[in-house]
């Protein structure tokens, strides 16, 4: 089950600061860290670096990524083990 709590979160975020979720996380945690390595929206030249995801029951067929559009608060934060080990 998918819960929408975050994709709330993220549209009330936006409605009130006036930025897009982008903006707000990039702002507020990716840059004060120093996340070098992490994106909400993954540029196209860091793409060969994402890990190739398969099916759990069929591990040789490969998953696809879900792309959620408005609802970027409930996924799609990139990011590597270098980064998030800064925490």
């Amino acid at each position: 089950m998918h819960s929408r709590k975050p994709s709330k979160m993220g549209y009330i975020l936006e409605r009130t600061s006036g930025q897009s979720y982008d903006d707000l996380v990039t702002e507020y945690v990716i840059k004060p860290y120093d996340l070098t390595q992490t994106y909400i929206t993954l540029p196209i030249d860091e793409k060969s670096n994402l890990a190739t995801p398969y099916r759990k029951e069929d591990r040789v067929i490969e998953t696809k990524p879900w792309r959620t559009g408005k609802l970027v608060a409930a996924s799609e934060i990139y990011s590597t083990t270098s980064d998030l080990g800064k925490f």
